[in-house]
């Protein structure tokens, strides 16, 4: 995977670990400034990128995310609310993937947000999609 960071928008492609050719995906996060989620997933065969092939909604920071394709809800991202997590970490949650959905590409996505949203967080960014 890289990053590429332009003016007001962050860019990750994922590569086949065999070729650097083959691009998978790529994610883009525009700046939103208090607007709702701006994070859109293009697949290959997306040349144009008018329209995302995946978005994502909701606040990564609380742990309470969708993954979209198209209009259908293919991921969720749950933060574990027991008593001991919520003293301990924001950082232990679930992944609730639907069947059929590739589990790789879905925990890609949700590593990359962590390090978008949580380490970003911590050098002073805003923390939410």
């Amino acid at each position: 995977m890289e990053q590429k960071i332009w003016s007001f928008s962050v860019v990750w492609r994922a590569f086949d670990s065999r070729t650097k050719e083959r691009r998978l995906w790529t994610l883009k996060k525009k700046c939103s400034w208090g607007r709702g989620p701006n994070l859109k997933i293009f697949l290959p065969h997306n040349r144009e990128q008018k329209h995302p092939d995946y978005t994502i909604k909701g606040n990564w920071m609380c742990k309470k995310c969708t993954i979209f394709f198209g209009e259908n809800k293919v991921a969720e991202v749950v933060r574990d609310v027991s008593l001991k997590n919520v003293l301990i970490s924001k950082s232990i949650f679930h992944v609730l993937v639907q069947p059929g959905v590739d589990i790789a590409f879905i925990f890609s996505i949700v590593v990359i947000m962590d390090k978008l949203y949580v380490h970003n967080c911590k050098n002073g960014g805003s923390g939410g999609p």
